[in-house]
């Protein structure tokens, strides 16, 4: 019976431990992954570019969305990063995202192509389910995942004149599950020509953050009466809805494996 009483009184620390340890994860997850000094940016605030790439401003926060860890280059007639605005926005299905606006183009007449390449990373802001950290449903947070992501970008060249291309591919490289699909926006008088200003993605898996790659090219044909430019390009990003267990829900679960281990135990 002491062996068994013993037994117990582990058992039940383990179970203490384990929930304490839970309830630190829990609270991690709903305090986010905001970095000190990131700036919160209301819908049509910017920042420059500049300032988030040397990590002056290390992230901006645009309603449930972070968004860090920029990296910019470019070649040619793009535009330096302190050129470049990057605005909150918030598209017609309200998925929160960010906007880039700046002089991306390339200049007729030298046939060299203008290229950039823009890189970050997109985290979800976890929030308590209306501010409590225990619901009466039996989950105490609500959490939210990166289920699709939407991109935009009108591209205008000379249509008149063959030979002129530009284009903004994306790439979610890097993540796990690794995500195949990538997302493509151009406009192009190279042979049959055609156009494209909106593409999206429903992703295989949830993420709770991405990496995402972008490149945007722009060569405009020697006799172009215009250049090759795209002002704005505008990313946003979806999400789902899953329900977190309370710690009272899994103090239960716990509870029930360990009376069944103390029940195999007395026997």
């Amino acid at each position: 019976m002491i062996e068994v009483q013993q037994s117990k009184k582990r058992c039940l620390g383990v179970l203490a431990a384990t929930l304490a340890t839970c309830s630190l994860v829990a609270t991690s997850l709903h305090a986010g992954t905001i970095p000190s000094g990131a700036q919160t940016l209301p819908i049509g605030q910017s920042v420059k570019l500049n300032l988030l790439t040397s990590g002056e401003i290390p992230g901006v926060v645009v309603g449930d969305k972070l968004f860090k860890e920029f990296i910019y280059s470019w070649t040619n007639n793009m535009p330096a990063p302190e050129n470049v605005n990057v605005t909150a926005i918030i598209d017609s299905d309200d998925n929160f995202g960010i906007r880039f606006q700046g002089s991306f183009s390339d200049l007729p007449g030298d046939l060299v192509a203008s290229d950039a390449s823009l890189s970050f990373s997109v985290h979800v802001v976890h929030e308590p389910t209306n501010g409590n950290s225990e619901a009466e449903n039996g989950y105490g947070s609500t959490r939210f995942l990166i289920s699709d992501a939407h991109l935009k970008s009108a591209v205008f060249l000379d249509e008149g004149t063959p030979g002129s291309f530009g284009s903004v591919d994306e790439s979610f490289l890097g993540n796990v599950p690794q995500i195949p699909q990538t997302l493509h926006v151009f406009n192009s008088t190279l042979g049959q020509g055609g156009k494209k200003s909106e593409d999206g993605v429903i992703f295989d898996n949830t993420y709770e953050w991405l990496h995402v790659q972008k490149d945007i090219y722009a060569f405009a044909a020697e006799g172009a009466n215009a250049p090759v430019r795209m002002t704005i390009i505008d990313q946003t990003f979806s999400q789902v809805e899953i329900p977190e267990p309370s710690s009272a829900t899994i103090l239960m679960m716990l509870g029930s494996v360990a009376v069944m281990g103390f029940s195999r135990r007395s026997l």
